[in-house]
């Protein structure tokens, strides 16, 4: 009698495993280091503070950027009520949500929205008209240069 393996039962591919936003993170950071090699990038982990996002970025200009990263694989996008607060009420400021869709079927894309559209990025996702939409992170480096 002919014993079958268990791994030979299946010839299956792996399913894709789902990013995260850790995964965007270091995606970003990957992206800072090629394009704008003297930005200083910081990731904050505040469970102290609820609401302030993901990333300190010091630009070349000695500017403070904050940025909060999403991931999704369909138009919604969720932002808690804090970092709805914590974003509008700094968006005087270079404050960044920054999506990552990346739908199963087609190509991913990348969002840029400003702290003043985040109330209604967290209610009508990613309906509502980015500031920026590009299909590279590189894109989204170059615009917060400019800035």
């Amino acid at each position: 009698m002919v014993q079958t393996i268990p791994w030979e039962l299946s010839q299956k591919k792996p399913k894709k495993k789902p990013q995260s936003e850790s995964q965007v993170w270091i995606q970003f950071k990957t992206a800072v280091k090629k394009l704008q090699p003297n930005w200083k990038l910081t990731r904050l982990e505040t469970w102290s503070l609820p609401g302030v996002p993901d990333v300190l970025l010091l630009d070349q200009k000695a500017t403070f950027h904050l940025v909060e990263l999403k991931y999704t694989r369909t138009n919604a996008v969720r932002v808690s009520p804090h970092q709805v607060s914590f974003l509008s009420s700094h968006s005087e400021g270079p404050v960044w949500l920054l999506v990552k869709k990346d739908p199963i079927s087609a190509s991913a894309q990348y969002y840029l929205y400003r702290g003043d559209s985040v109330m209604e990025v967290a209610v009508a996702g990613l309906t509502v008209e980015p500031y920026f939409l590009g299909e590279s992170m590189d894109s989204i480096i170059e615009l917060i240069a400019t800035h």
